[in-house]
């Protein structure tokens, strides 16, 4: 691209998106500063991507934790959301898979926002 932005568009029914990613849409662009696409917002790539389950989509979760790019507790917030949608009965061995993933990559990360909510979905 003569433009240096590499765009990937996916349709909504191939991914699992919480509440509100809407309103949290961020503008991208161009050297104009012309708006050229809407983005989603960090924490809510990050709950479709844990929502889509990969070995390469929990590395990616763990990068933005450990790089400080999104806040484990907004995440978790955003996640929750998920148990409102058709996706409920994925969402918690998504969190399990997570959190054995992160405690393993990420030593010494506070996992209790996430270890919470996975109490709450085994209830």
């Amino acid at each position: 691209p003569t433009s240096g932005i590499f765009a990937d568009p996916l349709g909504l029914a191939t991914v699992v998106l919480p509440e509100g990613w809407r309103e949290r849409l961020q503008p991208l662009k161009d050297t104009k500063g012309d708006v050229c696409a809407y983005c989603l917002e960090l924490h809510d790539t990050a709950v479709s991507k844990l929502m889509a389950g990969r070995e390469k989509d929990f590395i990616f979760i763990a990068g933005l934790l450990e790089k400080q790019l999104i806040s484990l507790n907004i995440f978790i917030e955003r996640a929750a959301t998920i148990q409102h949608t058709v996706s409920t009965n994925a969402l918690l061995p998504r969190l399990q898979k997570l959190e054995k993933y992160l405690r393993t990559e990420l030593r010494g990360i506070d996992l209790s926002s996430l270890r919470t909510l996975v109490s709450e979905l085994k209830k």
